[in-house]
């Protein structure tokens, strides 16, 4: 083994290295990423970094820093864009004039929940969504309107 590295020496380097580097250059711009809640049906995604365009109906990673609930990265549909206007009519919420879902008073943890952000939604600003009843999103102030900078990027579920 040692005398066939020894002859075929770039062989080698490309048999041994080249996966690692691969690996390596893939980690720059893509991440793997597990999703543990059950506020979307997929458990499996690829995060791509260097994909930050936001449009609506796009599923986005974002952080959502001193929350108070959750500490990590969240995983959301994009439903309202700047300029869309979000209201609320009791507990029922709605992003232009359709109806996303309602508001819940306590959180899964006991945790006492405010409803989001009203009005236009500012520039460089988006409103996230999940279907599920129990979504942690902008409907509650605690996430809120997600800015431009806190975007990681574009999310494609595997499974």
């Amino acid at each position: 083994m040692i005398e066939w590295i020894l002859r075929n020496k770039i062989r080698a380097f490309i048999y041994i290295f080249g996966p690692l580097i691969l690996a390596w250059a893939f980690s720059i711009q893509y991440s793997i990423r597990i999703n543990l809640s059950d506020s979307l049906p997929y458990k499996l995604f690829i995060l791509d970094k260097g994909n930050k365009e936001v449009r609506k109906g796009k599923l986005i990673a974002f952080v959502a820093p001193g929350n108070g609930v959750y500490e990590g990265d969240f995983c959301k549909y994009v439903i309202g864009m700047p300029g869309d206007v979000v209201s609320y009519v009791g507990y029922d919420v709605y992003v232009g004039y359709k109806h996303i879902g309602k508001v819940k008073k306590v959180g899964k943890k006991g945790n006492k929940l405010e409803r989001g952000p009203e009005g236009i939604i500012p520039e460089g600003h988006y409103f996230v969504y999940s279907k599920k009843e129990n979504s942690f999103d902008s409907r509650y102030k605690n996430i809120g309107y997600v800015k431009d900078s806190n975007i990681i990027g574009t999310v494609y579920p595997i499974f």
